[in-house]
C-alpha cells in the first residue's frame, strides 16, 4: 500500500509540473514531466489526452492575455490587417477571423 501511495503522489506531482510547464510554455519542464510520467508507466495516449485537456482548461480559464492586446505588436497587426490607424474590435472582426487569411485558420483550437 505504501508503494502505491508514493507512486500516486509522484504521478500527481509530475502532472502538476506538466500543467505549470504548459502554462508558462517552458518546453524543458514539459519534456521532463512527460518523460517522468512515461517512466512511471503512464501510456502515451493518456499523456497526450491529459496535455490536451490541460491546454483546453487553461485556454478556457485564461483566454487571451491583456498585455498582448495592449502591446505594440498587436496594434501593428491590427493596423496592417485593417488598414486603419486605430481600429476597434468590430473593425478587426472580418480580417482577423474570416476568409482565407483568418488568424489560426489552419490550427486546431485547444478547446
Amino acid at each position: 500500500a505504501r508503494f502505491w501511495r508514493a507512486w500516486n503522489r509522484r504521478i500527481a506531482s509530475e502532472k502538476e509540473a506538466l500543467a505549470r510547464g504548459i502554462e508558462q510554455e517552458e518546453k524543458a519542464t514539459i519534456t521532463a514531466a512527460k518523460i517522468a510520467l512515461l517512466s512511471l508507466g503512464i501510456r502515451p495516449q493518456f499523456l497526450s489526452e491529459y496535455e490536451q485537456s490541460v491546454r483546453r482548461q487553461q485556454s478556457e480559464e485564461r483566454g487571451i492575455k491583456l498585455s498582448y492586446i495592449l502591446s505594440d505588436e498587436f496594434l501593428e497587426i491590427a493596423r496592417v490587417r485593417t488598414g486603419m490607424d486605430d481600429p476597434t474590435f468590430y473593425d478587426m472582426k472580418d480580417t482577423f477571423f474570416f476568409g482565407d487569411n483568418a488568424i489560426g485558420k489552419n490550427k486546431i483550437c485547444p478547446r
